[in-house]
Parts: C-alpha cells; sequence; structure tokens
C-alpha cells in the first residue's frame, strides 16, 4: 500500500512490522531493533508534516521532535501494541505531546496574541474559533480519547495525523472502511462540540 499520504510499505513489509509491532516492549533489543530500522523513514515523514503545520519559526527540529515522540512512547507503563495502526496512532499522538510540551516550555504557558499562535493542524483550523490553542487542541484530543470509543481517537489520530486514507485504516487496524468512516464521524463530532 502506498500514497502521497499514506504507509508507503508492500504487503511483505508491512506483514513484517506488523508482527515485530506486537513484540514491541521497549526501545532495546532486537525487535525494535529491527522494527525502528524498518519504520524510521516513516515515523520521519510523520514528524517533516507535524513540524510543516507549525509556525514557520519554530525551533524544534524533525530529529528532535522523533527522538522525543519516541521517549514519549516508551516512558511510563508499557505499551503493548496490537496493530501497526495502533502503534502508528500512538506515535503520532507522541509527536503532537511533544509539540506541546515543547509550545509549553517556549511560552511559559502563556496566553498569545491571535497572529502569535502555532498553528496545530488544518482540520482543528477548520472547526475551531480562532483562539483555540495548541494546549487545548490537545486537551480535547485526550478528552476524545477518553469518554469515545477508541476507535474514534484512533481514527482521528490516523487520518489527520499521519495521513492516511480510509482504506489505509481499515488494513492497519483491521476495521471496515464502514466502521472506520463511522468512527471518523464520533472524532469529528465530538471535536466540534468541544472546540466549537
Amino acid at each position: 500500500m502506498s500514497t502521497d499520504h499514506g504507509l508507503s510499505f508492500d504487503g511483505e513489509s508491512l506483514e513484517r512490522l506488523s508482527e515485530l509491532v506486537r513484540q514491541l516492549h521497549s526501545m532495546d533489543g532486537p525487535v525494535a531493533e529491527e522494527f525502528f530500522a524498518m519504520i524510521v523513514g516513516e515515523l520521519k515523514r510523520l514528524a517533516r508534516a507535524r513540524l510543516r503545520r507549525e509556525s514557520p519559526n519554530h525551533t524544534l527540529q524533525t530529529t528532535d521532535l522523533l527522538d522525543q515522540a519516541v521517549l514519549n512512547l516508551f516512558s511510563g507503563s508499557p505499551v503493548q501494541f496490537r496493530t501497526l495502526g495502533h502503534f502508528m496512532a500512538v506515535a503520532t499522538r507522541a509527536m503532537s505531546r511533544a509539540l506541546v510540551d515543547h509550545a509549553r516550555a517556549h511560552h511559559a504557558l502563556k496566553r498569545l496574541p491571535a497572529d502569535k499562535r502555532l498553528p496545530f493542524d488544518e482540520f482543528i483550523e477548520s472547526y475551531a474559533r480562532h483562539d483555540v490553542t495548541a494546549e487545548r487542541v490537545h486537551d480535547a484530543i485526550e478528552a476524545l480519547r477518553v469518554c469515545r470509543p477508541e476507535s474514534a481517537w484512533l481514527v482521528l489520530q490516523l487520518h489527520h495525523f499521519a495521513g492516511l486514507t480510509w482504506e489505509e485504516i481499515a488494513a492497519v487496524t483491521e476495521m471496515s472502511v464502514p466502521g472506520v468512516r463511522a468512527a471518523w464521524a464520533v472524532a469529528r463530532d465530538y471535536l466540534r462540540q468541544a472546540l466549537g
């Protein structure tokens, strides 16, 4: 499967990555080494895409964002990744968290004037008022994860933050395309209400 915005792996690689991700428990060891060697290009692409949405004077570099996201992935309680889609969603969430943490550190949680705010994502901007900060968007997405079906949060992460199509999301999550669209509708409606 390969698109301009989605995962760029052939079927064999996708199958191997899916096998490895279920065995991935830490950043160390042969499983992690093989997994990250295969996926690092996709993770860098996601990090570059996320940074392109930030303000031009953003100081975080692609490698720094990726390093911080990987550290966020494995800090705290061990995560058992069920599917490659689950890993990609958690990785994009870790990137979002790294960006929010970076923004908090550089802006000391001060409310910024509208012309100084960091754009977070085109989707969020299309549904949010102009005074929505990255921190508020992050909080709304976290609330979505807690109070709605996990599939809604997962589809949001994979579609708008990882750039996967409905069909690609269905393939990596083992959901049907109509199920993916239904989960998307739940996420979209929740965020409209939370941010609107």
